[in-house]
């Protein structure tokens, strides 16, 4: 009887901190952007991403930008370029680029290392033609939380620095969160007033962002705030993120002009042809 309550006290205390040992998954504890605007309307992005791996054993993360977006029936591609990536401690950190399927890919660390736990990662980057150019008003789309994120989002905070600073009538503000085409407005979106009724600042705040949804902010400025492109580099802007609709506009264009001067010369050969009655 003795050693069979040993026996029960030796499976008690290796079997049940197995059973209480608690899985922790992936999220991101928290995620501040801030974004410089600057007078030609390109940006300058500074993201800090808190990584919690849990007790999962990764290489690192994957921050996926989307290049592609449209406004108003028209479609647009940015540019990202002068991609840094470093620790909390200002640390380099390895990482590679990856450009497919309309998404500039920062995928962080190496093949030869793996990292769990608590990751906290420094990302810097520039952006341009994330600013269409109207004729009333200039309009900024930009996806802060980009709906592609595999587990979900934490204490989404994000600055937005206009240029100089501006009148609040010079300066309207959207912000939705969501799957794609959602209309739910963010939590908290504040401009910060710096004095004299200038404005300086647009700050947005949304507590989670759930599995692959996302932050969308839309900033309109008047016209004058920012520098505007001359005409001939509208078009040729235009064109370069439009040519694939066109070149496929030219192909269609061009079988039908083909097809119907493929019918013009049958009906010129039966026209040469004898009438024998």
């Amino acid at each position: 009887m003795r050693n069979f309550f040993l026996s029960l006290i030796a499976v008690f205390v290796f079997v049940v901190p197995v059973h209480a040992k608690e899985h922790t998954v992936e999220q991101i504890n928290s995620y501040d952007t801030v974004v410089q605007i600057g007078d030609h309307g390109e940006l300058f992005v500074t993201e800090l991403i808190e990584m919690d791996f849990g007790d999962v054993d990764r290489h690192g993360i994957i921050r996926s930008i989307p290049l592609r977006y449209s406004y108003e029936s028209e479609n647009y591609v940015m540019r990202v370029s002068g991609v840094k990536l470093l620790s909390d401690r200002g640390v380099e950190l390895p990482f590679r680029i990856n450009t497919s399927d309309g998404f500039f890919e920062v995928k962080t660390g190496s093949d030869d290392e793996v990292v769990s736990g608590v990751v906290h990662y420094r990302l810097s980057y520039r952006v341009d033609r994330a600013v269409v150019y109207g004729e009333t008003k200039d309009v900024l789309l930009w996806q802060a939380v980009a709906p592609v994120w595999h587990f979900p989002v934490h204490d989404v905070r994000v600055a937005l620095r206009v240029p100089g600073a501006v009148q609040r009538s010079q300066i309207q503000v959207g912000c939705v969160h969501g799957e794609v085409g959602s209309v739910a407005v963010c939590e908290n979106v504040r401009l910060k007033d710096v004095g004299s009724g200038l404005i300086g600042e647009v700050l947005i705040s949304q507590a989670r962002v759930e599995v692959d949804e996302g932050v969308a902010v839309e900033l309109a400025f008047s016209k004058g705030v920012l520098d505007t492109p001359r005409p001939a580099e509208v078009v040729l802007r235009w064109l370069q993120d439009n040519w694939i609709s066109l070149a496929a506009i030219g192909l269609f264009a061009g079988v039908i002009i083909v097809k119907r001067r493929n019918v013009k010369i049958h009906r010129s050969a039966f026209d040469n042809i004898e009438d024998f009655d």
